[in-house]
């Protein structure tokens, strides 16, 4: 008997902790989200947008801590998919050493 197969999100999950392109950025990351009726959104690589998160219990600083996933390469993540993954914001080494203190968790501008 073999055991069963993990639900998709964990296999995504998986993914998004052991994956990085060549400049450090993960397949998957959480960022929360300034308005509307979620919590968050999930940032795919090299994809526009994002996909909102329909569940109050989401925390997209939890996902990301659980998966692996810092700040800069979240915010590098959410850069990427707002103003193109090519532009200096999308690579998590710009944020390195400027976040201090702040996080995601924060409600504070961001660099």
């Amino acid at each position: 008997m073999t055991d069963a197969m993990p639900p998709m999100n964990e296999i995504e999950a998986s993914l998004a902790t052991r994956w990085r392109d060549e400049h450090g950025r993960p397949q998957y990351a959480a960022v929360r989200t300034r308005s509307g009726p979620t919590n968050g959104a999930i940032i795919e690589l090299n994809e526009s947008g994002c996909f909102p998160v329909h569940d109050e219990d989401f925390d997209p600083a939890a996902f990301n801590a659980e998966h692996g996933i810092t700040p800069e390469e979240a915010m590098a993540m959410e850069a990427g998919s707002m103003c193109g993954w090519d532009v200096p914001g999308a690579y998590p080494e710009t944020y390195v050493g400027r976040l201090g203190n702040s996080s995601q968790e924060d409600d504070g501008p961001r660099p």
